[in-house]
């Protein structure tokens, strides 16, 4: 993946599982990867220019505690890995972003169910509050004798 992509793909699925500090610490170690041609070359197998914690808070505007809590957290979850011999040195795991839910299709999701709802009330609110007149004949089966209703999910006729 480009480094733009895991750009995106971060401030996406980060959200959902870790607090802003996290997300801008994230953030910032992929702006660090140094990765020689950007536009095409894939991020995975590069590693940040060693860095301290000074200057990744200087860099977030986060404190230093906070920016070694949020190191570890993103660490103990995969989304990064230190490099094994230079301290401080990270590389971001594309996979591990996978792995976390996207927070807009949650609110897409969200909108696109408030919408529905708003319109239903207001369909029941141009009718001066009367309440819905059924229709005089109303879909039946036979089951066994008895008839039941053939509405698909649910059904608040009266007659049923």
């Amino acid at each position: 993946m480009t480094k733009q992509t895991v750009k995106n793909r971060a401030k996406d699925r980060l959200p959902t599982r870790f607090g802003k500090a996290a997300v801008a610490v994230c953030l910032r170690i992929i702006e660090l990867v140094r990765v020689p041609d950007w536009r095409k070359g894939d991020i995975e197998g590069y590693y940040t220019t060693a860095q301290t914690f000074t200057k990744l808070a200087f860099d977030t505007n986060l404190h230093r505690d906070t920016v070694k809590r949020a190191l570890e957290e993103l660490k103990s979850d995969g989304i990064i890995t230190e490099h094994e011999n230079t301290k401080l040195s990270f590389r971001v795991n594309p996979e591990g972003l996978e792995m976390l839910k996207s927070k807009y299709f949650a609110e897409r999701t969200s909108a696109i169910e408030h919408k529905i709802l708003n319109t239903w009330r207001m369909r029941f609110a141009r009718r001066d509050c009367k309440p819905y007149q059924w229709p005089s004949t109303h879909p039946t089966q036979t089951e066994n004798g008895a008839q039941t209703c053939a509405c698909v999910a649910f059904c608040s006729h009266p007659s049923a």
